[in-house]
């Protein structure tokens, strides 16, 4: 049943003229959803999980966090947000997401990828960067997480993406 899947999965890519990534010998992407996400504690009520499954802000910083369960030696391709930035007018006027590694026996982290929505929209943006530092994982030396920051009530958090090859 499986294999079916994946075959009408990319079949139904092929169809719509474009394939996706993963079908020209990448691995699916790592899709960490909005209700993955906690807080970092610092400002337990500065956010929501709307009933759609994302997050809203409400006017305060928030910085939220998931682990990303990245395979051992897999490369990191790039890191997306899904994002809608409905105001440029608080403490951090965008949605911001970053890809972290930090290693297992010290607390000095490292980002490896950044990514920010860009001005005021109601449309969901998807930033995106392909700019990748130490893009293979370790996970003998390092753990990894992702780091979402927002604010206002208009900015809403759907999902971050990690496209990876192994």
């Amino acid at each position: 049943m499986r294999k079916a899947m994946v075959f009408v999965l990319v079949a139904a890519a092929g169809l719509a003229g474009v394939a996706p990534l993963w079908a020209a010998g990448h691995t699916a992407p790592m899709v960490i959803p909005a209700a993955a996400l906690h807080n970092d504690g610092e400002n337990p009520n500065g956010f929501y999980f709307d009933q759609n499954g994302y997050l809203e802000g409400d006017g305060d910083p928030v910085k939220m966090f998931a682990a990303a369960y990245l395979p051992q030696g897999a490369t990191v391709e790039s890191l997306t947000l899904y994002a809608v930035d409905g105001t440029d007018a608080c403490t951090v006027p965008s949605v911001n997401a970053w890809l972290v590694r930090v290693p297992i026996n010290e607390a000095e982290l490292s980002q490896m990828v950044g990514v920010a929505t860009d001005g005021a929209s109601s449309a969901i943006q998807e930033p995106t960067s392909s700019s990748i530092t130490h893009g293979v994982i370790d996970n003998l030396f390092y753990r990894y997480f992702v780091r979402v920051d927002f604010c206002a009530a208009t900015h809403k958090v759907l999902a971050v993406v990690i496209d990876y090859s192994e």
